[in-house]
């Protein structure tokens, strides 16, 4: 802390700044792409029961044969 110590008040003030404005950005972009149709974040329930391996990219990742 050579010098001036009021400096690293006003990075952490940056800091904060940056984070809570990300935050709140982040959160209105996920807010406005939830409302569109066909843009939703989750997937249908019917595709998430079957499995999302499956229903994506239409093959299984794990194999459950019982050789484990």
């Amino acid at each position: 802390m050579e010098g001036n110590i009021a400096q690293l008040g006003v990075q952490t003030l940056g800091v904060v700044t940056s984070i809570a404005y990300c935050g709140v950005a982040s959160f209105i972009i996920l807010k406005v792409l939830d409302v569109i149709p066909g843009l939703g974040l989750r997937v249908p329930d019917h595709d998430e029961a079957q499995g999302m391996d499956i229903t994506t990219h239409g093959e299984r990742a794990y194999v459950q044969d019982g050789a484990d």
